[in-house]
């Protein structure tokens, strides 16, 4: 058996990489998700946030970084009973909502064909 010695002036061609598209594909799809949920979520929060403490102020005479609307915030039995009553009703609308959301997907992944869609537009739709 010979074997082929390849000479200095003969190169080889690179090997192709897989999947190099495909991360800058992943990538590009990820983006605009990204930037909607740092937008619209992270930078209000961050806002809030800032003003609470005073770092941000709408007012000239406003307080500079004071915890002073904190403390009174959680001191005050009006905004705690507001607050646990915000909580409750959450809790309660969530655990609602995922108790009926269950049965409905469940159908949804049983019916087959065009079926399905429909409903699902039916359901998406309002």
């Amino acid at each position: 058996m010979a074997t082929k010695i390849a000479r200095a002036d003969e190169v080889a061609p690179a090997p192709r990489r897989r999947g190099g598209g495909r991360w800058r594909a992943t990538s590009g799809l990820l983006a605009t998700p990204t930037i909607w949920l740092v937008v619209f979520f992270v930078v209000p929060v961050v806002l809030v946030g800032l003003y609470s403490v005073g770092l941000l102020t709408l007012l000239r005479n406003d307080d500079y970084l004071s915890l002073e609307h904190w403390r009174f915030f959680l001191t005050s039995d009006t905004y705690l009973s507001l607050f646990w009553k915000s909580v409750r009703m959450s809790l309660g609308v969530s655990v609602t909502s995922v108790l009926l959301a269950y049965p409905v997907a469940y159908l949804l992944a049983l019916i087959a064909g065009t079926r399905k869609y429909t409903l699902l537009l039916v359901i998406i739709v309002p």
